[in-house]
């Protein structure tokens, strides 16, 4: 069997189911129409071994585009300044609470810290704790964007980052395409696979393909909505967000 062709006339068949169930259920029973949708959706995923483990978000509309600058980050040169005494906690101080001051301190100290930094947690990696960030505007994530802050017995050991600084947004905004039709698009675009796959989170982010930048360079430049598909726990994918 032809199974690009049969992907598409699956994808051919939702739409035209969906058209179906706004215009049967959308004018006497709006309520009904999502539900009936996601049923519709479920199946057709199940189908090609897509199985859904989360909720499928609704909040869409119009959004702007997002212009990016990346932070130059020299390593060696912040990382110099990590082990002066105000970056250590004193000796059996080292809650969280006292590793997220410091962490704080230092990114003020150096100016990497700014309105769209946002604590994303902190972790125990081996002997040591990661105090981690990430870089957020108007509550929507700015994709492979991060700051983390290493402590190694309550001292502030080393920092990593990829920093993508949001400048400004678009003055224009463009209608998205719903979670929903990014799955559908998810599922044309996925090899086939003898496994299932679990979808497990979906959310909306702003993204830029850096695949092809080696960081080495000042660059600036404009990151899309993109619907973020996190599969098999691990594995993800982006679907640029704006209709075509």
């Amino acid at each position: 069997m032809d199974w690009t062709k049969a992907k598409t006339i699956l994808i051919a068949a939702l739409i035209v189911t969906n058209v179906f169930l706004v215009f049967t259920f959308g004018f006497n029973n709006p309520v009904q129409t999502e539900p009936a949708s996601e049923k519709v959706l479920i199946s057709v995923l199940a189908n090609n071994n897509i199985t859904l483990a989360t909720e499928v978000p609704e909040k869409h509309g119009k959004m702007p585009v997002l212009n990016i600058e990346y932070r130059v980050f020299n390593k060696e040169k912040v990382n110099q300044f990590v082990h002066q005494m105000k970056y250590i906690a004193e000796t059996g101080n080292d809650t969280e609470e006292e590793l997220i001051r410091i962490s704080n301190l230092f990114l003020k100290d150096n100016n990497l810290y700014s309105d769209y930094v946002v604590l994303e947690g902190v972790e125990k990696q081996g002997e040591g704790t990661v105090v981690k960030y990430k870089n957020e505007i108007d509550g929507i994530l700015i994709e492979e964007s991060y700051i983390y802050c290493y402590f190694e017995n309550g001292k502030l050991d080393s920092i990593d980052s990829y920093w993508l600084e949001a400048k400004n947004l678009g003055d224009s905004k463009k209608n998205t395409i719903s979670a929903s039709e990014a799955l559908v698009i998810f599922m044309s675009q996925i090899e086939k696979q003898e496994e299932d796959i679990v979808v497990n989170r979906i959310e909306l982010v702003y993204w830029l393909d850096t695949s092809s930048f080696d960081g080495e360079e000042l660059i600036k430049d404009t990151a899309l909505p993109a619907w973020k598909i996190v599969y098999n726990e691990n594995q993800s994918e982006h679907i640029y967000a704006y209709e075509q």
